[in-house]
């Protein structure tokens, strides 16, 4: 695309003006890679962001699976510490 509007601009500006085109051109030029590297930038920095919220989602998954168990234990355990203080019935 940047060789495309490298030649209009040479081709469209007559004469001695030509060098006016190819710095228009060089401008042009150099706006599309900064633009593009940004872009490449943001990219990674996306991907990486999205892939830290992934685990930190398995993290929060994980961690509620660990609350679960502990209060169906501690459930268990409070069932077991009261039977056994119940007097028995013979």
């Amino acid at each position: 695309m940047s060789v495309v509007v490298l030649l209009l601009l040479t081709v469209t500006l007559p004469g001695r003006h030509g060098a006016v085109g190819v710095a228009a051109a060089w401008v042009v030029l150099c706006v599309l890679i900064v633009g593009a590297m940004t872009f490449a930038t943001t990219t990674v920095r996306v991907r990486a962001l999205r892939s830290e919220v992934a685990r930190a989602r398995s993290a929060v998954h994980l961690a509620d699976g660990a609350v679960r168990d502990a209060e169906r234990r501690l459930a268990d355990a409070t069932e077991v510490f009261w039977a056994k203080k119940r007097p028995q019935a013979a």
